[in-house]
């Protein structure tokens, strides 16, 4: 019984970590407090604000253009601002489907009003 009961309050401690890493609102700072393996994308350059594209996990969006969240009616060339948690590895491409020039990104925080590309973002790949 005892065996059991140990196997399984460590499979639902185990279970739970993940939730530690995830995402949170801080309204005090007014933007995402991101966890280890997700990306924050904001129209604001300096990362915060109410318009914001969270990605969590693997995810692609081949065309922004289509992707919507409030405020903001199309991420096609909206991006200024990303910030990524430790783990998380992004893509940002200038051409839909991940096509034409494109810069990666890494944990920390990335302005992107002064990379090579701009705003000029129509793509992205989250690949961790």
């Amino acid at each position: 019984m005892y065996k059991w009961f140990a196997m399984l309050l460590v499979t639902i401690l185990v279970a739970g970590l993940p939730m530690l890493g995830q995402a949170q609102w801080d309204a005090e700072k007014n933007k995402w407090i991101v966890g280890d393996n997700e990306a924050v994308f904001y129209t604001n350059a300096n990362c915060t604000g109410t318009q914001y594209l969270l990605m969590q996990g693997v995810m692609e969006y081949p065309i922004l253009h289509s992707i919507s969240s409030p405020g903001v009616k199309s991420w096609n060339n909206k991006i200024a601002c990303a910030e990524l948690g430790k783990n998380a590895v992004v893509t940002v491409y200038k051409v839909q489907y991940y096509k034409g020039a494109s810069l990666e990104l890494t944990a920390g925080v990335h302005s992107l009003a002064g990379s090579r590309l701009g705003t000029d973002i129509s793509s992205i790949r989250k690949t961790q």
